[in-house]
C-alpha cells in the first residue's frame, strides 16, 4: 500500500530542550505503525541526533523584532519550496510554533490542494490581547484547509479553543513521556545528602523570582542545587550551585534526573496556570519528590493524586530541610507510583500514536 506523506513542521525544535526528545521518538514509532512517511522539518540550528531524518530548514524567531519580520518572509519561501516538492494527499502537522511562523504559513502557497488535512498542536495560554491575536491568526490559517484538527494538552485549553473554534475538531492529547517498554531504575531519597535539581533550560518564568525567594530563605541550609549555567545569582549562603550546560544531551539530562534527591519547580503562578511541564512528567516517571508552585497546572495534577504536601504556597517561607524532615517518604512514594501508573495509561507513546491515527483518519 502506498504511504501518505506526513509533514511535521517544528520550527522551534532546536536542541535537547523541553518536550522535544519525546516527540521525536514518538514520531519515529508512529512512522512504523501505519502507512505514513514522516518528513520532519525543524529549526536550521537543531543539534539533535535521532533516528528520524531531520530537515534543518526553518529560521529562528528568538531574535529582535526586525529579524522576526524578515524571518516571516524567509520561512514563507522555505514553506513554498517544501510545497513544490509535496505530492497531493499529504498531511501537515505543526507544533512548537510562534504567531510569526503561522503568518509565514498564511502568506505561503500551502493549501488544501497539496494537503488533505492540517493538524495544529496549540499549547500555550497567553494574555487576553495575545490570545485574541493568536486565535485570529489560527482562524485565517484554518481557512486554507478543507479539513483541520486542533490538539491541546489540557482541559483548560480545550475549553478555550472550543469556545472560539466551535466547528473545528479539537482533541486533548497526551504528553508522551511514558512507555510500557521503558525501564526506569528508581533511586531512593538519601537523608543528609540533599541534592536538588532545577531541570531543563533556564527561563525567568521557570527559575526566576520564586527560586530567588527559596534560596534567600534557605541560605543557612546545606545542599547542592543543580541548575542551568544561564542562571545568574549571588551565592546566598552555605548551599552550593552546581551548573550544567543549557542544552544537555538526553543521556546527561537523564543522569542528572536519576541521581538527584529532590526536584523543585518554582514556576511563575500566572505563566503556568494552564501550561504543562515536560520535566514534571519526567519527575513522576522517575517517582521523584517534586515541589511545585500552587495554582499551576502541575499543582492541580498533584492535588488530584492526593499529593498536596508537595505544593508550595509561598516560596519565601519554604524551609526545605524542615519539610523533608516531616515528610512521610514511604507514603509519598506509594502515591507517586500510583500517579505514574495512571499517567502510563494516558501520557504514553502508545496512546499518543493511537489518538494521532484517529485524528488522521477523520
Amino acid at each position: 500500500m502506498k504511504k501518505t506523506n506526513f509533514y511535521c513542521f517544528l520550527p522551534s525544535y532546536e536542541d535537547y530542550s523541553g518536550h522535544e526528545n519525546s516527540y521525536l521518538e514518538v514520531f519515529n514509532l508512529f512512522q512504523k505503525t501505519k502507512h505514513y512517511t514522516i518528513k520532519m522539518h525543524v529549526a536550521e540550528n537543531n543539534s539533535i541526533n535521532c533516528k528520524l531524518k531531520l530537515n534543518r530548514t526553518f529560521k529562528n524567531n528568538k531574535t529582535n523584532l526586525f529579524s522576526k519580520i524578515i524571518n516571516i518572509y524567509k520561512n514563507r519561501n522555505i514553506i513554498n519550496k517544501i510545497n513544490e516538492e509535496t505530492k497531493k494527499n499529504g498531511i501537515v502537522y505543526i507544533d512548537g510554533f510562534s504567531n510569526y511562523f503561522l503568518i509565514s504559513l498564511i502568506i505561503s502557497k500551502i493549501n488544501k490542494n497539496n494537503y488533505t488535512k492540517l493538524i495544529l498542536f496549540c499549547r500555550y495560554n497567553y494574555s487576553f490581547l495575545r490570545n485574541t491575536i493568536s486565535f485570529f491568526i489560527i482562524f485565517l490559517l484554518l481557512k486554507k484547509f478543507k479539513k483541520s484538527s486542533l490538539l491541546v494538552d489540557t482541559k483548560t485549553n480545550f475549553k478555550r479553543y472550543k469556545d472560539f473554534f466551535k466547528s473545528t475538531n479539537i482533541a486533548i492529547f497526551p504528553t508522551p513521556f511514558f512507555s510500557e517498554n521503558q525501564k526506569i531504575k528508581e533511586k531512593k531519597y538519601i537523608k543528609n545528602k540533599l541534592n536538588i535539581l532545577c531541570p531543563g533550560q533556564f527561563r525567568k518564568e521557570k527559575f526566576g523570582t520564586n527560586l530567588d525567594y527559596f534560596l534567600k530563605f534557605n541560605k543557612n541550609n546545606d545542599f547542592i542545587l543543580n541548575i542551568s549555567e544561564k542562571y545568574q545569582s549571588s551565592n546566598y549562603g552555605k548551599f552550593k550551585l552546581k551548573k550544567f550546560k543549557e542544552n544537555l544531551n538526553k543521556k546527561s539530562y537523564l543522569y542528572n534526573l536519576s541521581n538527584t534527591n529532590v526536584i523543585i519547580l518554582p514556576y511563575d503562578e500566572q505563566e503556568y496556570k494552564s501550561r504543562t511541564s515536560g520535566v514534571f512528567f519526567e519527575a513522576i516517571n522517575y517517582t521523584k519528590i517534586v515541589f511545585v508552585t500552587r495554582n499551576t497546572w502541575v499543582a492541580n495534577e498533584l492535588k488530584k493524586n492526593d499529593l498536596s504536601e508537595l505544593i508550595i504556597k509561598d516560596w519565601r517561607k519554604f524551609d526545605i530541610n524542615k519539610i523533608l524532615t516531616n515528610l512521610n517518604f514511604t507514603k509519598v512514594n506509594l502515591k507517586l507510583k500510583k500517579m505514574k501508573k495512571k499517567y502510563l495509561n494516558f501520557h504514553s507513546s502508545e496512546n499518543f500514536i493511537k489518538l494521532l491515527n484517529k485524528v488522521c483518519d477523520k
